[in-house]
């Protein structure tokens, strides 16, 4: 039998980390709109909010500000160029303030396109893009787990149960990153993980996308995707309380838990 060694186990992970990132990245490059404004000069940006396929997510009766700039198609800079704003949609309570677009009262459930235009000095359009306004009371979050192979094979794609020290991530599914708006104060999402035996607690700390040092379990977030995912392993055998919650306007908007079992 070949004897494995620490550092080869350790370079095995560190690899199939990168890889997982990587692919995850791929995933969430992929996922980005084709942009309406591909025949001019510029894009238009929203720079207060999550960008890419999933569109906004809001609940009914809120306020929402789109903040609008001018994005360069060929540096991908944000640009100086002047232009008036101009938008349609089928909305009611939607006004212009400069480069803000502002639905005072988001409508019913259901999903809404806005048409957002640029024009230049000589009233030319330079950028034409449609934003997705998608509104519902609240997101449906489901907590799944994958787990690993060593050699980095997926070896189930949901599963409540896993090997001390196996390779697993956790999916935070219907957490889009589209409801995360206006959170000035509270991060996204969080993890708590609570050994359900000792009453121990393992925090998420949301700026470093990591579990805090010592825990019972070590993982860090992965990109892409289009909801939040950590990758890691379980320390110690034992039942566990797997919670994730999902942030929208500073306050918490989903609560669900998951109970896992470590063998």
């Amino acid at each position: 039998m070949e004897r494995v060694t620490t550092n080869t186990r350790i370079h095995g992970l560190l690899a199939f980390a990168v890889a997982a990132v990587i692919a995850f990245a791929a995933m969430a490059v992929s996922a980005q709109p084709a942009q309406a404004s591909d025949k001019y000069d510029y894009s238009v940006a929203v720079t207060n909010m999550y960008g890419g396929d999933y569109g906004l997510y809001a609940k009914p009766g809120e306020k929402v500000v789109y903040k609008l700039a001018l994005r360069d198609n060929e540096s991908w800079e944000y640009s100086n160029q002047s232009c008036t704003w101009n938008f349609a949609c089928g909305i009611s309570d939607v006004t212009l303030k400069g480069n803000k677009l502002v639905i005072s009262k988001v409508p019913k459930a259901g999903t809404y396109k806005i048409t957002v235009e640029a024009t230049d000095d000589d009233n030319n359009t330079i950028a034409k893009d449609k934003l997705k306004l998608v509104v519902k009371k609240k997101p449906a979050v489901k907590i799944k787990m994958q787990t690993f192979k060593s050699n980095g094979q997926i070896a189930s794609r949901s599963t409540s149960s896993v090997k001390k020290g196996q390779q697993m991530m956790l999916m935070m599914n219907g957490a889009s990153f589209g409801w995360d708006y206006n959170n000035t104060k509270k991060p996204f999402y969080t993890w708590t993980v609570k050994n359900l035996k000792t009453g121990k607690t393992a925090t998420w700390n949301a700026k470093k996308g990591n579990f805090n040092k010592n825990a019972f379990i070590g993982a860090g977030s992965v990109a892409g995707g289009g909801s939040p995912v950590c990758m890691g392993a379980f320390k110690a055998k034992g039942k566990y309380k797997v919670t994730a919650k999902v942030f929208h306007n500073n306050k918490a908007i989903t609560t669900v838990s998951k109970t896992i079992t470590v063998k």
